[in-house]
C-alpha cells in the first residue's frame, strides 16, 4: 500500500474531523451536559406528569440563587412540613440536576415555605418564603404556557 502525502493526509483528517462535529456536535446528540439548567415543576398530579418547564437564562439562574441565600429559616410545624408531600397541590420543586453552584439539588416552596434538600445536604431545610417565589414562579409557569387545574391554594 502506498503511503499518503501529507496534504491528502491532511485533508483527509480535516474532512473526517467535520463529519464528526457534524454528527456528533449537536446538543441533541450529544445530550450537552453544560447547560445550566434549572428545572421547575408544578407540583399537582399524582401518577401522571407535572407541567415542568426549564430555566436556562444565566442572569435569571443568579437570581434564583442569590434570593434563595436571601431567605431566612423557617419555624414549622409538623402539619407544614405534612403538606409538602400531600396529595393534590404540592407547591413548585425547582430541582438542580446539572449541579449549578450555590443552589441546592431540591427546593421546594409552598405556602410560604421552602422546603431545601438533596445532594451535599445532610438534613431537609425549611426557610421562610419572604421574596413571594412561589407566586413567581406560578407566573412564569403561567408566562411558559404551562396550564393546570387551579387547585393551586
Amino acid at each position: 500500500m502506498k503511503p499518503m502525502k501529507p496534504l491528502a493526509f491532511a485533508a483527509y483528517t480535516v474532512l473526517a474531523f467535520s463529519f464528526l462535529v457534524i454528527s456528533f456536535g449537536s446538543e441533541s446528540a450529544l445530550g450537552n451536559e453544560n447547560i445550566k439548567k434549572l428545572r421547575v415543576s408544578i407540583e399537582i398530579f399524582s401518577g401522571r406528569p407535572n407541567p415542568t418547564f426549564e430555566i436556562t437564562d444565566a442572569m435569571a439562574i443568579d437570581e434564583f440563587r442569590e434570593k434563595l441565600s436571601n431567605l431566612p429559616p423557617a419555624e414549622i410545624t409538623d402539619e407544614e412540613k405534612q403538606q409538602f408531600s400531600r396529595l393534590g397541590y404540592r407547591g413548585i420543586l425547582i430541582n438542580n440536576a446539572a449541579g449549578i453552584e450555590g443552589i441546592p439539588e431540591n427546593v421546594q416552596i409552598l405556602n410560604g415555605k421552602v422546603k431545601v434538600y438533596g445532594g451535599k445536604l445532610e438534613e431537609i431545610q425549611f426557610l421562610d418564603d419572604t421574596m413571594g417565589l412561589e407566586s413567581n414562579y406560578l407566573d412564569l409557569a403561567r408566562q411558559n404556557g404551562l396550564t393546570w387545574p387551579e387547585e393551586t391554594k
